[in-house]
């Protein structure tokens, strides 16, 4: 029973990664590693996947930190697919814009050579705005 994870960046975005001192001095029995620690609050990971949290018996909550992976994996998978998609929407406005400068440089040519037909001093004008 197999499935892709799906929605795993909108999940991660819900996520928030920490840093904080353990407590530990109020709980020597936990034998706490001293000093600033980094991860991610079981309580906030519980409410996006349940699954990756575990409650023991005196209610302390643990967070199975290597089963993030795959989801992290995923996401990453999400994101290149929008940054493929910003990427190849990028190309395509750049092309257009590229196409328009081209036509504005031959309308304005086409200004200028019936401002020349016309004998008009206004050619100089248009050529002042390039």
């Amino acid at each position: 029973n197999i499935v892709t994870l799906d929605g795993a960046l909108a999940n991660v975005m819900n996520m928030r990664g920490v840093s904080y001192d353990w407590k530990v001095e109020e709980y020597p029995e936990k034998q706490f590693d001293n000093g600033k620690q980094i991860g991610v609050i079981a309580q906030e990971v519980e409410k996006v996947y349940p699954e990756l949290v575990s409650t023991d018996e005196d209610g302390y909550k643990s967070v199975e930190y290597g089963h993030v992976v795959p989801i992290l994996i995923e996401a990453i998978k999400e994101q290149q697919l929008i940054i493929q998609q910003l990427n190849d929407e990028n190309a395509e406005l750049k092309a257009d814009n590229s196409n328009m400068n081209n036509r504005l440089d031959e309308l304005e040519g086409d200004i200028n050579f019936l401002m020349n037909l016309l004998g008009g001093s206004e050619s100089a004008a248009v050529n002042d705005k390039n």
